[in-house]
């Protein structure tokens, strides 16, 4: 495996650009909150496409929508299940060393954390993988979406241990 020299390049297959730059600023000022003008200005994107994604991230429980007067605010939210899985991602790939500094936090763990880490960003994954399945596939019984994770994940390690895709069998 090579290092990837554009760490931004992985969150842009992920998230598109507003996303990015929403979660950015909200998950690299997890303390802060902002409202709708800051945040489409930070993110060099109009109100209407802010205004969409923060109502995408406040539906899916990412962050928090929060009134005061006739304001309305918006701040990540740390009660977030996947909160410190999105935190380290930001990190990683959107600050110009992010890369380096999330490198050198993991280095500053003990071994146990790292597995405790790898373990929760591998069930992450799985569960991304599982959303999307289902999202494909939704007349698909549970059973039938564990073995289709199974036989990707499978189909994937025989392809990555071979060097490669898989030819097609005629």
């Amino acid at each position: 495996m090579g290092t990837i020299t554009n760490p931004e390049k992985p969150a842009s297959g992920l998230f598109g650009k507003t996303r990015r730059a929403v979660l950015a600023l909200l998950f690299t000022h997890p303390d802060e909150s902002f409202y709708l003008r800051e945040i489409a200005q930070a993110a060099g994107t109009g109100l209407g496409a802010a205004q969409r994604e923060l109502k995408k991230l406040t539906d899916a429980g990412i962050i928090r929508r929060r009134i005061h007067g006739r304001q309305v605010y918006f701040q990540a939210d740390p009660d977030c299940p996947i909160f410190t899985e999105i935190q380290h991602l930001v990190l990683k790939t959107s600050l110009p060393d992010g890369q380096r500094v999330y490198l050198e936090g993991l280095r500053r763990m003990s071994p146990a954390e790292r597995i405790r880490r790898a373990s929760e960003i591998s069930e992450l994954s799985r569960e991304l993988s599982r959303a999307g399945i289902r999202r494909r596939h939704p007349e698909m019984s549970d059973e039938e979406v564990e073995r289709e994770l199974w036989r990707i994940i499978h189909e994937s390690r025989r392809s990555f241990s071979a060097g490669g895709p898989r030819p097609e069998r005629a």
